[in-house]
């Protein structure tokens, strides 16, 4: 293992960036004339920043640990030297641009293991290889997989001229088109620019057929071709996003509508249903019925590890992620991979005597984690299609008016919104149970019957099934948006106290220090904002502001505190980790001696780590969804006794 290391992007070029650099650090890539990447040691990175900073250089950090490319990787490369020397090299086929040595690459190096271990180690040389590249005015470039900041660095680059063409192959997140479209319109650019594609590889997996063309323009025979049946991702907007001029319309509310099921005709076609098993029942009791249909059903129970126990009947454990490989791995070997997914592990009661927070971290196993696996793993397999997962849960939804026992089930949505945006040919949908009450904890065999028998129709209907679908009671109901117009407020809100006490995690952040402005302008309010980094004693300010510029971040951040004292406020600065039970009991029991009862809560902490599903670790993962769940959990602990006025979450 390597010792946490950091890397930061310095608008800077090569020559200029050196006179900074402390022997502990290195310039790990040189991307641009003028952009250059440095690597080091976590304390030295930060130092160098912030005499960057002092120089108005503003420079960025990378959202890495690891410092790439540069003495820091010295401890693993012998090992990785001696893991090469078994490795057989060929001679490249195709001439490509080393970024060792930013030109194009000798056969004798490629074949080197010692030139693969410098090319971890040194700088990458990249816009050396962009300036050998661009010496043709014929070169096409094309950026292949997600993101444009290749393209981006080639279009800057001193030596682009208008004649380079310049394209990337995924579209950017903002950019409102479907990614087929934007691939084909990509292609068609590649073909405009003197790129001879593959037409026959293009088209391998269609059916094309030559039809008679007019031999003049007045033959009145039309040809336009009529849309065929198609299957979208996600549905796509009805019309184009534009910004609402008036702030009333805005917002909008969930509301659900019964809904009958849609008469389905199930068809000759056979399915093989993968069923992730309940321990209640439903699953059991469900399982016959598809059989009874002439589908075949493989079942998947939670167990410690993978275990077969017959064709047809797996157990695996749901934490591990080879469990989840090696189940997909004897799928494909006996040519038997899903065509419909029933998940059913959501389908669970509070284990007696289950503290809350081991309740959160089992669902988040059973739900989350068990979609994110299964996706990430099914993802990389050649998938019938359309291959639908339909997940069942329990206590999530308030249709009626009820409580919502398991609120921390509802992380599960976020894989089942986002698996069909990513993966084509996925589809999900959710459907909410309430159950009725169980015996020696399981379904009765009636109830578990009756529940069986209603869910069979919407498994059959199901890949036409997008919204959240909830059953009460023998009722169906399916969730929509309405508008819900909200008119100017005048006045102080009746929930805000003139002078109340309110606790805002995420408080030095964007979205915490717009939300303290507001409450100190209208009710001079005393804040409690808690942050994960501390700012300087309250003695230290003045000399801190003296000698840091008005770029450095925490000089900003103690401008913004002065500027909420100026406006009325009274405000305490906590450093605590809203994921750390013991620094947050302190926060808030500083917050209580200070000020006294807490009156509102707004949880604004929180992590952004973008990202693919199938890039990501389930530490990715935990990063980001512990700062908003695992935190709103302990808040809601550590203030049940404080009646709030309100407790705001942001997303």
């Amino acid at each position: 293992t390597l010792p946490e290391g950091a890397m930061l992007s310095v608008p800077l070029p090569e020559d200029e960036i050196r006179p900074f650099l402390t022997p502990d650090l290195d310039i790990a890539a040189i991307n641009s004339p003028y952009l250059c990447a440095v690597s080091g040691p976590v304390a030295a990175i930060e130092a160098l920043q912030q005499q960057l900073a002092a120089k108005e250089v503003e420079a960025r950090r990378i959202k890495i640990n690891v410092a790439a490319h540069s003495q820091m990787l010295e401890p693993i490369l012998d090992e990785f030297g001696r893991r090469l020397q078994q490795i057989h090299f060929n001679s490249p086929q195709s001439p490509y641009i080393s970024n060792v040595t930013g030109t194009w690459v000798r056969p004798e190096d490629a074949t080197n293991p010692a030139y693969w271990v410098r090319h971890l180690r040194h700088t990458v040389r990249f816009a050396d290889g962009l300036s050998e590249l661009l010496t043709d005015e014929d070169r096409v470039f094309l950026e292949v997989g997600p993101g444009k900041t290749l393209g981006s660095l080639a279009r800057m680059h001193p030596a682009k001229s208008r004649h380079h063409t310049i394209l990337t192959s995924v579209r950017h997140p903002k950019e409102q088109v479907s990614d087929l479209q934007f691939c084909l319109d990509t292609l068609g650019k590649l073909w405009l620019a003197g790129v001879r594609p593959d037409w026959s590889a293009f088209y391998a997996d269609e059916i094309r057929y030559r039809i008679p063309l007019p031999t003049y323009p007045f033959d009145h025979q039309r040809y336009w071709i009529e849309p065929g049946n198609q299957f979208f991702t996600a549905e796509p907007p009805k019309q184009p996003l534009v910004k609402l001029p008036d702030l009333s319309d805005w917002f909008y509310k969930p509301v659900w509508k019964k809904e009958n099921i849609s008469a389905v005709d199930a068809g000759d076609e056979k399915q093989t249903w993968l069923v992730f098993k309940d321990n209640l029942g439903l699953a059991d009791a469900l399982i016959p019925k598809l059989k009874g249909g002439g589908h075949r059903v493989i079942s998947v129970s939670v167990g410690d590890q993978f275990q077969r126990s017959n064709d047809d009947a797996y157990t695996i454990n749901p934490r591990a992620r080879i469990d989840y490989d090696t189940l997909t791995a004897d799928l494909v070997s006996q040519h038997k991979l899903p065509t419909r997914i029933a998940h059913f592990w959501l389908v669970n009661e509070a284990e007696k005597g289950e503290a809350r927070m081991r309740s959160y971290y089992r669902n988040q196993d059973l739900g989350f984690y068990s979609l994110f696996f299964l996706a990430q793993t099914l993802g990389e397999e050649d998938l019938p299609a359309p291959l639908h997962t339909m997940v069942f849960v329990n206590g999530v939804q308030c249709v009626n008016g009820e409580a919502v026992p398991y609120p921390e089930k509802a992380t599960v949505f976020g894989p089942i919104k986002v698996i069909p945006q990513e993966m084509p040919g996925m589809t999900c949908a959710a459907v909410d149970l309430a159950l009725p009450p169980l015996h020696r904890g399981t379904l009765t065999t009636t109830d578990a019957a009756l529940l069986a028998q209603q869910l069979l129709a919407e498994l059959q209907a199901g890949h036409n099934t997008r919204q959240p679908v909830a059953y009460r009671q023998g009722v169906r109901y399916v969730q929509g948006y309405e508008p819900a117009r909200h008119g100017p407020v005048e006045g102080i809100p009746q929930r805000l106290k003139p002078g109340g006490v309110y606790f805002i995690t995420g408080g030095l952040g964007g979205i915490g220090l717009v939300m303290a402005e507001h409450l100190a302008e209208t009710v001079q309010a005393r804040l409690a904002l808690v942050n994960r980094s501390a700012l300087p004693l309250r003695t230290e300010w003045a000399s801190w502001l003296e000698t840091h510029g008005e770029f450095d971040r925490t000089s900003r951040r103690i401008r913004k505190v002065q500027a909420l004292e100026a406006a009325g406020a009274d405000v305490l600065v906590l450093a605590a980790d809203v994921t750390n039970r013991e620094q947050m009991t302190q926060a808030v029991a500083q917050t209580r001696k200070h000020f006294g009862t807490i009156h509102g809560v707004i949880h604004a902490a929180g992590v952004l780590d973008d990202g693919l599903i199938q890039l990501k670790s389930p530490q990715d993962a935990d990063k980001v969804l512990s700062p908003k769940v695992r935190g709103a959990l302990l808040l809601d602990e550590f203030l049940a006794s404080d009646n709030l006025d309100f407790f705001v979450l942001f997303s």
